[in-house]
């Protein structure tokens, strides 16, 4: 899964709906590694991940 976004923020933060009965494996924005972290609200899953980034950036989820 893969995302292309742009911001003037010094810091994103995320929140991504995942597939119904998949989890995140890995996650990286720009090639750095990013951490995520697993969020459920209601019966929906979702990572959130923070980054330090600014301007256009690429976020590429590998999902289990």
């Amino acid at each position: 899964m893969s995302l292309e976004s742009t911001s003037n923020a010094q810091e994103i933060e995320l929140m991504i709906l995942l597939p119904k009965g998949t989890a995140v494996k890995r996650a990286h924005i720009n090639g750095e590694i990013a951490k995520t972290e697993h969020v459920t609200v209601r019966s929906s899953n979702y990572a959130r991940i923070k980054a330090a980034v600014k301007g256009a950036h690429s976020l590429n989820l590998e999902l289990a």
